[in-house]
């Protein structure tokens, strides 16, 4: 069964990546997210479960 997030949760993709933000439920995908690049603009995109993980699981991870 896939981890549910909930709006406000700290993701990265499985694959790396930047912090993200959970926003809200996606359009075409379970999640839609937000984080900053690395000039500092905000970029948005929707992210299904799978490809999600909790900030919180990597730090659990390293103790």
């Amino acid at each position: 069964m896939a981890k549910q997030f909930s709006k406000g949760d700290v993701v990265v993709l499985k694959s790396g990546g930047p912090a993200m933000t959970i926003t809200g439920a996606g359009k075409d995908c379970d999640h839609a997210v937000t984080w900053f690049d690395e000039e500092d603009k905000q970029q948005h995109s929707q992210f299904d479960d799978e490809v999600l993980e909790s900030i919180d699981d990597e730090d659990e991870d390293d103790e």
